[in-house]
């Protein structure tokens, strides 16, 4: 009998240790997904900051001759927020 207890002695503290490790990857992907949402927030607003101030200066300048890309991008950043964009994440 004693030799099935200290048999199982190391499978139990291989289960404990597998559980601890379990619950700080629970903790740490927790945390990632707190960050990318903060992160995904703080896009959101530079977007909205962008957008602003490229229609800004098209009011007070005229308009403002942007490049290719950047009509583009003005254009997507307006019909797709960023939170769909990321929502994959």
């Amino acid at each position: 009998m004693n030799f099935v207890k200290e048999k199982e002695l190391p499978n139990r503290q291989k289960r404990a240790e597998s559980a601890k490790d379990m619950e700080q990857i629970c903790r740490t992907k927790t945390k990632l997904r707190m960050t990318l949402k903060r992160l995904q927030e703080i896009i959101i607003l530079c977007e909205h900051a962008a957008i602003s101030t490229v229609e800004s200066a098209g009011l007070v300048f005229g308009p403002v001759p942007l490049t290719a890309d950047e009509n583009i991008w003005l254009a997507t950043a307006k019909n797709y927020p960023s939170n769909d964009i990321l929502s994959d994440f």
